[in-house]
């Protein structure tokens, strides 16, 4: 996702996706994810997203956001070394850095090519953006932002896949999937939507509360893995919606479950 120079709502999108088109969106874009939870890729409408098991904002280095954001929540003190211990669990969760997801866009490295400069890692991701401006919002620091952009930048050195996204946005819904098995792509039966995959989302958030318990240098008194997974959950979603509502203010939301296609209401509109 990628924020525009003024904002960062979708104001490409001129069409709002109707029921029925939206059932018709989900059975074209259906596919059967892998068994595996190894590959991701964003919630952005401009990402293809036909081989990912987990659709979610910011692909891999959202959850980097998240869990960072979940261990401050529970008292822990986040230090370098407690980000590194979250890197790496991400990381070893999907199966290496060569399997860790994020992406840029075009209009980022344009603009850094009319500037003279390179572009910085991740630059067109809305998701990380809309963090690296506002960190409360999202329960994070300028820190931890700046320690994740440090680590895909290593992790780039390692074979990690920053996708560069083209074109503009033209979401015209957002879908959440709540079925681990099934993913949709994010363009089909000529429209573009932002993607969720829930069901599988949840299930690699299992995994991630315990490989980040596990890594923790210090244990922390009282810190579960079920208590870390609540507070993780909670700030996926915190930061999920933070995105959600400042990139698809007043886009009807759809929720795909099974063959069941079913309207959630609508993004809120900004005041």
């Amino acid at each position: 996702m990628h924020p525009g120079e003024h904002g960062v709502e979708n104001k490409d999108s001129k069409r709002r996706m109707t029921q029925e088109e939206a059932e018709l969106f989900a059975r074209d874009a259906r596919y059967t994810t892998p068994e595996s939870f190894r590959y991701s890729c964003c919630v952005d409408g401009r990402e293809e997203g036909a081989d990912a098991s987990r659709a979610v904002p910011g692909a891999d280095a959202g959850y980097f956001m998240s869990a960072l954001a979940a261990l401050r929540e529970s008292g822990v003190e986040v230090t370098p070394e407690v980000r590194r211990a979250v890197f790496g669990a991400v990381i070893d969760s999907v199966g290496g850095p060569k399997n860790i997801r994020f992406h840029t866009d075009l209009h980022a490295l344009e603009k850094a090519k009319e500037k003279g400069v390179v572009a910085g890692v991740a630059a067109g991701c809305g998701h990380l953006n809309l963090a690296r401006q506002n960190p409360g919002v999202y329960g994070v620091t300028a820190e931890d932002m700046s320690a994740i952009d440090e680590e895909l930048l290593r992790l780039l050195g390692e074979d990690a896949d920053q996708k560069t996204l083209p074109g503009n946005h033209g979401e015209e819904a957002v879908m959440v999937v709540d079925d681990v098995s099934v993913g949709l792509r994010h363009q089909a039966a000529g429209s573009q939507a932002f993607v969720y995959h829930k069901g599988s989302s949840d299930a690699f958030l299992d995994q991630l509360a315990g490989a980040v318990l596990a890594k923790l240098p210090n244990h922390q008194p009282g810190l579960t893995e079920e208590a870390l997974r609540v507070k993780l959950g909670a700030s996926f979603d915190r930061q999920l919606t933070a995105t959600v509502n400042s990139l698809a203010p007043g886009l009807p939301q759809y929720r795909v479950s099974g063959e069941e296609v079913s309207y959630l209401g609508d993004v809120p509109k900004k005041e």
